[in-house]
């Protein structure tokens, strides 16, 4: 989703991975961090622009990348206060602010989910997941977290065609906002570490995503 903003825009973009258990965007676009998100977290009260900015690791498609560490440990000192400062320095740098958030619930991603103006809840068409992403639209709503800010996104990752869009909308009891088509040539991207709108840009998820 980055990588299409930055290719079809002019828009900046920078993506801050906060995943606090396995960060996978650094590997993902095969780049090498320079500093992590619990390094410039630390320091969130004191940033300046050019610090930050030189910390990020700009991808060749354009995005700029704040990576997490790369040891799960290191999150042990980073506070959800810290985040939410980062994000918000963050917003007023760069036009768009992705937050990469991993398929659990703790401190940090509710401060993602507090800060963000529109959340995509991916799911995909095996049961498991769409018993996952029931608990967590239920979560949200005992939450009193904006319905309109949802925006829910099917993922046909395996293929699977036996589960449709518009069932998985009634079990959820949430409209379907987008849905991403199968493609193989999205683990070949994965494999060489570029984004498929970049690596295979006429392959149906490309195509789909720009």
């Amino acid at each position: 989703v980055a990588a299409a903003i930055a290719r079809n825009t002019d828009n900046s973009v920078l993506v801050i991975d906060l995943d606090t258990r396995f960060g996978d965007v650094a590997i993902m676009l095969d780049i090498e961090p320079r500093f992590t998100v619990a390094q410039l977290a630390a320091t969130a009260t004191t940033l300046e622009r050019e610090t930050f900015k030189a910390a990020l690791v700009k991808h060749d498609s354009g995005v700029h990348v704040l990576p997490s560490p790369k040891h799960p440990n290191e999150w042990r000192n980073v506070e959800a206060a810290d985040i939410k400062e980062l994000v918000r320095f963050a917003a007023r740098m760069f036009d768009y602010v992705i937050l990469d958030t991993p398929g659990a619930f703790n401190d940090i991603v509710g401060t993602a989910l507090e800060a963000a103006t529109q959340v995509l809840v991916v799911t995909s068409v095996d049961m498991a997941s769409i018993k996952d992403t029931s608990f967590v639209l239920d979560l949200l709503e005992s939450e009193s977290f904006p319905k309109e800010r949802l925006m829910l996104v099917v993922n046909h990752a395996n293929g699977a065609n036996t589960i449709r869009a518009a069932d998985i909308a009634r079990v959820l009891r949430h409209e379907v906002f987008w849905e991403i088509p199968h493609d193989s040539e999205v683990t070949y991207a994965t494999q060489i570490g570029k984004p498929v709108v970049i690596a295979k840009p006429k392959s149906r998820a490309a195509v789909n995503l720009n």
